[in-house]
């Protein structure tokens, strides 16, 4: 008797599976045009964009920038179009500077303006760092001390940056002091040549 009603309780369930019943399924519901965006950037995509100067789409996805998206379109731009890297980064910052953004964006771009040899913008994110009680990482740190040594040759504005550090309690590493040596063999190159 157990076994019929196991037999007949088997037979309902796989029976009603097996049965379709048609039913109209949802219509899923419209996508933004940001959303529609969103399965395709990558920075791949947003590097295109900036080559070809297509600037509303890359207006597009400046809300959805990522520390991640942010370095792989500098890494895109410097091997394919380096020439543009500036126009990019004046696009992005503005649109991050009045907001509170992601901390990790402001040492990517901070490091990407020093590497770049903007000076002035990445000490002004520096600064901005302070205004907005950010400790930036050591490695965009040393990518400013680094740039105001070896491109610009402004060791004096690289020893200002190092006692704001040091004011900041930005914790040097073996690289800060490696970089900041290289500052005192230029000072002292710079003597040798005054004097000789």
């Amino acid at each position: 008797m157990a076994n019929s009603r196991l037999f007949r309780l088997g037979r309902l369930f796989f029976s009603s599976r097996t049965t379709s019943v048609s039913m109209p399924l949802p219509a899923p519901p419209p996508q933004k045009p940001e959303t529609e965006a969103l399965g395709c950037i990558n920075g791949v995509s947003v590097a295109d964009s900036v080559m070809s100067s297509k600037w509303h789409v890359v207006d597009t996805t400046l809300p959805f920038l990522t520390p991640t998206l942010l370095s792989s379109v500098l890494l895109n731009l410097r091997r394919l179009a380096p020439e543009k890297i500036p126009f990019f980064l004046d696009r992005v910052n503005p649109k991050l500077r009045g907001s509170h953004s992601d901390p990790a964006i402001i040492d990517v771009l901070m490091k990407a303006y020093a590497d770049g040899g903007k000076l002035e913008e990445a000490l002004g994110l520096f600064r901005y760092t302070q205004e907005v009680d950010f400790i930036p990482k050591i490695d965009s740190c040393n990518s400013l001390l680094s740039s105001y040594v070896r491109l610009a040759n402004q060791t004096g504005d690289a020893w200002k940056v190092f006692e704001e550090m040091f004011k900041r309690k930005i914790q040097p590493n073996l690289i800060t002091f490696n970089i900041m040596i290289h500052a005192l063999c230029k000072e002292g190159e710079n003597l040798k040549l005054e004097l000789g």
